[in-house]
This record gives structure tokens, sequence and C-alpha cells, in this order.
């Protein structure tokens, strides 16, 4: 994949009060140099998955690589929306936008400058040439950046209708780690389930590009947790009501993607249909279907309708970027260490049983119960609240009581191994181990998976009750 960029551009935040200034670093116009940004760095090929192929997506899969695993949050490419190789620009811009409301605004404001910007040479460049005008410094960089993705000279209509197909795109690299990173949790599991129920595990590429993996992750649009269920969606495969919502809970979620999956497979017979209808719907992909047929690329390339926008389009590639990742995570992220998998026993209960009886039957407590079925809506979690039959109902790893009448006692989850994943560093010195506090942890949870006590973690880091914040840093091994 070749792209060229002309500029950088770099966004001060300066501390305390005072306006941002943007600084430019202009570089040369040199495609035979600046086309090593953005090809792909050297690696072994990986193993390539014969029933999700990248034949004819392989640009785009290329660019969604990159966006994953190159560009960082404060990394932002200008690039064109249809021809992914064709990239202007990479800004690099200062603050933490995620953080600092000023810094993001800064950045919101830096980010359109640029795309007017392009916009105005591209329009610029179309009148120099209609109006058959030499070439000013402004004209001959666009035409060595878009005459080398097309191998010749650009028309003027051409360079017009590339002004309205300007794009901004942010790296997630970091947002991709760190999903790596809290996969370990679930992803052996979520290997289970889909094994159980004929699915393909590739397609567990999904929640690293959908939510990285964040229990509590919500999009604009209302989709929530690991798979990113809307709520109209989830309330079909999943039980979403006022007091339990399943899109909350990692392994529960799962088993309604499961259902989707089933059924736009059954609808669409293909798997990779399956896979675009998460993100366009079983109609929508069906009605691509009627019109072009089952190749994805044909329908990425040729289907036209009002809500098969950019998302819609890119949705299969990104899938098979994050699928090439996942073949060789070690060459993406070498010193990443994933989470350990999540240890608890799970119930079916075979009729219904009150939160109380529930806590009573297993001596778990309230709070406990509640961070291992997250699904449970808090505010709402009374002594009354009733578990329907059939719910699967997550307890401490340790010994279930086995004379209960209202309940069907079910094997131990077992851990299976987690995906390939380089080797923790072994501990300095003392052995001391730190774990940074991620979103949704407890200070129980955090102690069964490093099998210690709530005691001790207490004790070792001074902790006056059990209440922790993300981003703290707690001492498990002394």
């Amino acid at each position: 994949m070749t792209a060229s960029v002309i500029h950088d551009i770099t966004v001060s935040h300066p501390t305390g009060g005072g306006r941002f200034r943007p600084r430019f670093r202009i570089g040369a116009a040199i495609v035979a140099a600046v086309c090593l940004l953005f090809l792909p760095q050297a690696r072994p090929a990986a193993p390539a998955s014969a029933l999700f192929s990248e034949n004819g997506l392989s640009d785009q899969v290329d660019f969604w690589e990159q966006v994953f695993t190159r560009w960082g949050q404060n990394q932002v490419l200008i690039h064109d929306r249809q021809d992914l190789r064709l990239v202007y620009e990479v800004m690099q811009l200062d603050g933490d936008y995620l953080r600092d409301p000023a810094a993001a605004k800064a950045q919101e404001q830096a980010v359109r400058s640029r795309l007017e910007h392009w916009e105005g040479l591209l329009r610029h460049a179309a009148g120099r040439i209609e109006s058959g005008d030499p070439p000013d410094p402004a004209t001959a960089r666009v035409l060595v950046v878009v005459g080398g993705r097309l191998g010749r000279p650009p028309a003027a209509a051409e360079l017009r209708e590339l002004a309205g197909r300007l794009r901004s795109q942010r790296g997630i690299r970091e947002e991709f780690a760190a999903g790596w990173r809290r996969a370990g949790r679930y992803y052996p599991h979520m290997q289970t389930i889909f094994r159980a129920n004929g699915v393909p595990e590739e397609i567990l590429a999904i929640p690293f590009f959908e939510s990285s993996f964040r229990e509590d992750s919500r999009s604009r649009k209302g989709a929530t947790g690991v798979w990113q269920f809307i709520r109209s969606t989830g309330r079909v495969f999943l039980r979403v009501n006022r007091h339990f919502d399943e899109r909350l809970d990692p392994l529960l979620a799962t088993y309604g993607a499961v259902k989707f999956l089933r059924d736009a497979h059954r609808k669409l017979g293909s798997w990779p249909l399956a896979v675009m209808a998460y993100n366009h719907g079983t109609n929508g992909i069906s009605r691509a279907r009627q019109r072009l047929g089952s190749d994805p690329p044909t329908i990425i390339r040729y289907y036209s309708s009002n809500q098969f926008g950019f998302a819609s389009r890119n949705y299969y590639p990104e899938f098979l970027a994050s699928l090439r990742i996942l073949r060789q995570p070690e060459r993406y992220f070498p010193d990443l260490v994933q989470a350990p998998p999540w240890e608890f026993r799970e119930i079916h209960l075979s009729r219904s049983a009150t939160f109380a009886q529930l806590q009573k039957q297993y001596r778990v407590p309230a709070d406990v119960m509640l961070d291992f079925n997250p699904a449970v809506i808090r505010p709402r979690a009374s002594a009354k609240l009733s578990f329907p039959a059939g719910y699967r109902l997550k307890l401490p790893p340790a010994e279930i009581p086995e004379t209960a009448a209202s309940v069907k006692a079910a094997p131990v989850v077992t851990t299976a191994a987690a995906p390939a994943a380089p080797a923790p560093a072994a501990p300095a010195g003392s052995g001391r181990k730190i774990h940074r506090v991620q979103a949704g942890e407890t200070l129980y949870r955090i102690a069964i998976n490093h099998k210690v006590t709530v005691a001790q973690l207490r004790q070792w880091n001074k902790l006056p009750d059990t209440t922790i914040r993300v981003g703290q840093r707690l001492v498990v091994q002394p």
C-alpha cells in the first residue's frame, strides 16, 4: 500500500491560559521518501484465513491495520474517503484530548482547518489545470500526491471530486493495545461459547475493534458493552429490561452475538456476510446480496444505499485487519501481557429465585454477586429482584452447596488457554507486582484474579476500605 504525505502539523497545547497556535512542519514533496511512512512494516506473513479472505480488500485492510497498530491517539490521517491508499497528511497533535476539553477543542479545530486546507489545495489545482496556467508550488504538491496514486496527471474534474471526498481518521494504537490486554479475561470463555455453537472463532476479532473489550463501552448511538448491541437488537437476542441488561455482561452478550450470527448465517448463507450484517443489519446485507451476489469486495465496492456509508463499507476490512493482527499479536504488541482469564462458577437456575434467596443459598454478599453478574442493573438490585429460570448465574470460584432445590449446578467454567501472548517479564528484585485498576474492576475481583485476599490488598496498599479508582496502581504481590 502506497501513500504520500506532504505536510506534518503539530498543534501545541500551552500550559496555563492562552490560545493554541498551530506549528507547521513542511516536508519535501518527494514521493520515494514519504511513501515509506505508510507501507506495512516488514514482517513474516501470517497464515491467511480460507474462510475470511483479504482478496480484493488488501488496501483497505492495510489502512486499518496501521490505524490499529501504528498510529496513536494524537495522530490524525487526512485521507480520501473512497481510496484509502490516498493519504494526504498525518497530523501530529499535542495535548490529551480524552481528559482535557480544551485540548480536544483545539485538536478538533486543527483537524477541521487541515481538511479545509486540503480541499482548497485540490480545488486550486483543478482551477490551474482548467485555465492552462503552469503549476505553482501548491499545485505541484497536489499533482505529486494524486498523480502518484493514479499513475498519470489528474484531470481537473478528478481533483474537484477528490476535494469532496476528504476525511480524517484518528489512530487508536493505544486503545487497541489496551483491548488486547483486557481480552485475556474473556477471550478463552468466548472461544468455548463459539465452539459449542458452531460459530467460527475468527469472528471473535469483532470486539477488538468494536469496543476494545471495554465492558462499559457505549457509542453515540447507544451501542453498549463489549459486543456493542444497540438496545433494539439487544432485546431480540438478549435480556434487556428495567432490571437486567445482558449487553453489559461480556459472556452473556457473547451468547447473544452467537444467536445473531447464526441467524444471519442461516439467512445469508455466508459467514463473511454475517460479519457484515453485524454492522449493517441482516436485512440490509440481504438486499445487497440480492443486487450484487455474495462476494464481500463486490458489495463493498459497488453497493449503494443511503445507510451503507463509510462505516458500513469499511466494517469488514476493519474486521479483517483485526483478524490479521490477532494471528501475530506479538509482532504488533511485543511487550504486552494479557489479563488472566476470569475464574468463576456458573449455574443455570432451574426456576426463578430472588436476589436475597440466591445470596443466602450460596453465601455470597450482594456486592460480590453483582461483581460477578454485571448484567444486573445495580440501582434496581433489591432483595426482591427475581432472577428468571434459565438465568446463567456466575459465582466466585469456590465450593457451591449441593443441597439447593431451587437451582441446578453446572460444571465449573474451564479457564482455557488465552490467545498466544508474550510471557510476562520476570519481576525485578523482590518479585513485587503492580496492577493498574481497569474500568469495572473491584477490589474483590482483583484479589480473585491474583489469588490473594481483599484483606491482603488493603494491607499492602494501606487502603481504609475497598474503594478504588480507575488507573490506580495496586501492589498485588509485595
